[in-house]
């Protein structure tokens, strides 16, 4: 099947009249809602799968969540030491790692970042200073909370380790030389929403990777207190990180020399792309 090439605008607009786009957006009616308290039980053995993801469909489940990081956390776990400890390969992997990712974005301020971002990265960013790209998606109650912000940008991270093993897990099986649409993942996903959303997550570490090289005694924390920095007040940050400018799509670039990070992990992201029938920036 050949490979779906389109420009940015035409990606946007056609991803926003399939509902890829509107991540979080839930119903007019959501306050009418009323669920009980979600455990971790509920989502475990058969059928554990489909009741979280028509539960990460409710605002009200999702609230619930969001309000008990202890029981998401506990999901999580879950899902981690259940099926995403060996790769995602097979269709409960790959399903698992998708709702792993959604349940992260959506208890955090992380999912309106997404909502900001999209544009901004199916647009291009390369060649964009750090503190500029920031500013531009980060969401104003992040902005405001260096704690939120924190919880944020570790939920985008932990979410790209499980985008990027889905994307490395999809295989060729038409053996073509390479992932044809819809090839290699379980039914019924919809690729295009976690294709814009890996691409979200996959952004934020590169940034983090980046700051990490140029800072490389950083703990985690601190480079995250820089990446905030740069978002609210640049000129605090430390002053090796204030001129960079992330290429999170040039893997193969020689001037300036390929990110090494990008270079290991953008084709993954490419795999998720090709899987979607869309085109990654550049």
């Amino acid at each position: 099947m050949v490979r779906v090439k389109v420009a940015a605008l035409f990606i946007i607009a056609l991803l926003i009249l399939s509902g890829c786009s509107a991540f979080f957006d839930f119903n007019a009616f959501s306050a009418m809602d009323t669920v009980p308290a979600p455990k971790a039980a509920d989502y475990e053995g058969l059928g554990g799968l489909d009741k979280l993801a028509q539960d990460l469909n409710s605002p009200a489940v999702v609230a619930k969540l969001k309000a008990d990081p202890a029981t998401t956390q506990a999901i999580e776990n879950y899902l981690l030491t259940s099926y995403l400890s060996a790769g995602v390969t097979t269709v409960d992997q790959q399903e698992a790692a998708a709702l792993y990712c959604d349940l992260n974005l959506q208890t955090t301020d992380a999912g309106e970042f997404v909502n900001n971002i999209v544009t901004t990265v199916v647009s291009g960013v390369s060649g964009t200073p750090i503190q500029d790209l920031l500013r531009s998606i980060i969401p104003a109650d992040a902005m405001n909370d260096p704690a939120v912000f924190s919880t944020m940008v570790q939920a985008l991270l932990l979410s790209n380790t499980q985008y990027l093993a889905l994307g490395a897990g999809l295989v060729d099986v038409n053996k073509n030389g390479k992932i044809d649409v819809g090839e290699g993942v379980a039914p019924g996903m919809n690729m295009g929403d976690i294709a814009q959303k890996a691409a979200v997550a996959y952004t934020m570490a590169v940034i983090y990777q980046q700051i990490s090289r140029t800072l490389p005694t950083l703990t985690e924390d601190q480079i995250i207190s820089q990446i905030y920095l740069l978002s609210t007040d640049p000129a605090a940050a430390d002053p090796a990180v204030q001129n960079l400018t992330p290429d999170p799509y040039n893997a193969a670039g020689a001037d300036p020399p390929a990110d090494p990070y990008v270079a290991a992990n953008l084709p993954n992201l490419q795999k998720l792309f090709d899987c979607a029938g869309i085109a990654l920036p550049g």
